[in-house]
């Protein structure tokens, strides 16, 4: 016979006394994404990224995915397209212009950020 035991906590992850806190999924993966000098709006996009509907001038939004998706973005003066994609298990963003008159680009830190205008 074994001994009376408590047990503390739903074992449900919905918390309690011993039990930890709710995350993200571990496959989750985010990016950050600003402007540099324009405002943009989500013009399309496709995949299973969550793509912010607009960005203001320099304010950072983040890109949540599991697997990974595209977006074209529209300011004044060009369309961004943007790419973001789980590679060897990290997280990976690619970023152009559509005219010569924009620029893109991607840092890549713990947390990639891509920059636009």
């Amino acid at each position: 016979m074994l001994p009376n035991v408590a047990t503390v906590g739903s074992g449900d992850g919905a918390g309690g006394v011993g039990t930890p806190a709710p995350t993200a999924p571990a496959d989750q993966k985010v990016v950050r994404i600003q402007t540099r000098f324009d405002s943009v709006t989500l013009q399309s996009h496709t995949g299973d990224a969550v793509f912010p509907t607009s960005l203001p001038f320099n304010v950072q939004s983040e890109v949540s995915f599991t697997v990974g998706g595209m977006a074209v973005y529209h300011g004044n003066n060009t369309d961004y397209i943007v790419n973001v994609m789980v590679d060897g298990g990290s997280a990976r963003a690619f970023c152009e212009p559509t005219t010569r008159e924009g620029t893109c680009q991607v840092e890549y830190r713990d947390v990639p950020v891509i920059t636009m205008g």
